[in-house]
């Protein structure tokens, strides 16, 4: 029989296990696809749309996740919960998440913390974050999509801060905050010695 998926919005693949995570917005849960067996699981969420961390599989929600990228060590998934407007980080040994960045810590069914703030923790704010991406500085990159913005987020310090986009909706090249953006989903980046492009 075969495995019905219900809006998968991203995948990223651990390629020393064998393993192609899934960003199951529709089902608000993480799920993963083993290469070898050709098994898909929900691995990550209760089911329920809501921004609730815990230190498992099955006392942890996701609101809408939307973006995905492995960490550099490979011990944790970075995502984007867009209709919790928060980032957060689930373990990928035990399926648990914990809270980065945004959202609401204390209540679990707030779907409504949200803005554009730069700060710490939950002090920052995103409004629909969509696209997450680890660089190889270790740093995460984060499409804003309603702010219009993409934000870094240093996973150590939770500290959050805008890279690029002035909360306009446009086209423009510019440098940093003069830049415009409308409606950002995925992100890709290229890392030099001395640039980000």
């Amino acid at each position: 029989m075969a495995q019905v998926l219900n809006s998968p919005w991203d995948v990223c693949v651990d390629s020393s296990s064998e393993i192609v995570y899934i960003a199951m917005a529709g089902q608000h849960q993480i799920w993963q696809h083993d290469i070898v067996d050709g098994v898909t699981r929900a691995f990550s969420g209760d089911g329920y749309e809501r921004n609730l961390n815990g230190q498992s599989s099955t006392s942890t929600s996701f609101a809408q996740p939307s973006g995905i990228s492995l960490s550099p060590d490979m011990q944790e998934l970075y995502v984007a919960d867009s209709e919790s407007s928060s980032i957060r980080a689930v373990n990928l040994k035990t399926g648990g998440a914990r809270l980065l960045a945004g959202g609401d810590p204390f209540f679990a069914d707030n779907l409504f913390q949200f803005g554009d703030r730069d700060g710490i923790g939950t002090a920052a704010q995103f409004q629909h974050p969509l696209g997450v991406l680890c660089g190889s500085d270790g740093l995460v990159y984060i499409t804003d999509s309603y702010n219009h913005k993409i934000k870094v987020l240093d996973p150590v310090t939770r500290k959050v801060s805008t890279l690029a986009g002035r909360g306009i909706a446009g086209f423009k090249d510019g440098v940093a905050q003069s830049a415009e953006e409308s409606y950002l989903w995925q992100i890709q980046i290229t890392m030099s010695s001395d640039s980000l492009t």
